[in-house]
């Protein structure tokens, strides 16, 4: 029987000393599985992901994890059932792999056996076994991603938040991490943050669209698909001279749609471009058509 949670986020704001609202009155359900918060930089995504995770206070609004609050007298409770990768996680770098892992797992209260256990579990399924005795500082910046998720996952979180969990990894390891991540939701709740189109629509059922702190869209990927439909146009090109010829014609069209309340969604994969006008969202995406 799986283990049933539920996050519950009303009317969240978070505000910080210069008057700047990072969150803006958010309201979001999350349940078991993998929820997706898509956005550009700077939408607000990692200051909600740090008010989940306790590490900022809230200025107002509630957060419930199961009907427990978000508040400072509970985040040594809540703390125990979160697991968590930044965007910027500082590791040890004279440590190797295996020794970070091993202190990282011990302050998290697993024994030797058990983490001797999730390390070598989550290394075979990282492909970083092989890289085990490297020192972290010998680690490329995916590698060092994939070592912060194992130590976000190997104390068996209720809760798990990654920050951009596939940042500088090849296509071949983001499907990697992807599909460890939809196992690890089967009975948890997997909060996703990211600017990549296709990681969302490869993991998660449900997701939030974030922008200057505010929620321009919840609710199922398929739901979203429905609403592009008929706002999608294909170009089918055939030379490098007419892709650059129609990147100019883009930019030349995002320059004027910023003047109005649209913009401009850009899908490109080789010499197949579509792109999608709709309200209030804009960034660059690659999927695969």
């Amino acid at each position: 029987m799986g283990i049933k949670m539920k996050i519950e986020v009303r009317d969240l704001e978070v505000e910080f000393k210069n008057g700047t609202k990072a969150v803006d009155g958010v309201s979001l359900e999350i349940e078991n599985g993998i929820f997706g918060l898509l956005g550009e930089n700077g939408a607000g995504k990692t200051t909600l992901m740090r008010v989940l995770t306790t590490l900022l206070p809230i200025s107002s609004g509630t957060v419930t994890f199961d009907g427990v609050p978000v508040v400072p007298e509970n985040y040594c409770e809540i703390q125990k059932i979160i697991g968590y990768l930044p965007q910027e996680l500082v590791l040890y770098p004279q440590l190797r792999v295996r020794e970070a892992l091993e202190y990282l797992g011990s302050l998290s209260g697993l024994t030797k056996a058990q983490c001797k256990e999730k390390i070598d579990y989550y290394l075979e399924r990282t492909n970083l076994k092989e890289h085990q005795k490297k020192k972290i500082r010998q680690l490329s910046g995916g590698m060092k991603r994939r070592v912060g998720l194992i130590q976000a996952m190997m104390g068996d979180p209720k809760i798990l938040v990654v920050d951009e969990p596939t940042t500088g990894l090849d296509p071949e390891e983001r499907i990697r991490i992807r599909n460890l991540l939809v196992e690890f939701a089967k009975d948890r709740v997997v909060l996703f943050s990211t600017h990549v189109i296709e990681d969302i629509g490869a993991t998660c059922k449900n997701l939030a669209i974030m922008k200057k702190g505010k929620i321009l869209y919840q609710g199922t990927v398929a739901d979203l698909l429905r609403q592009s439909q008929g706002h999608i146009r294909t170009v089918e090109v055939q030379t490098e001279e007419e892709v650059s010829k129609l990147n100019k014609s883009i930019r030349y069209v995002q320059s004027n749609i910023r003047k109005t309340e649209l913009r401009l969604k850009l899908f490109v994969r080789k010499y197949q471009v579509r792109w999608m006008v709709t309200k209030g969202l804009f960034w660059k995406m690659h999927i695969c058509i």
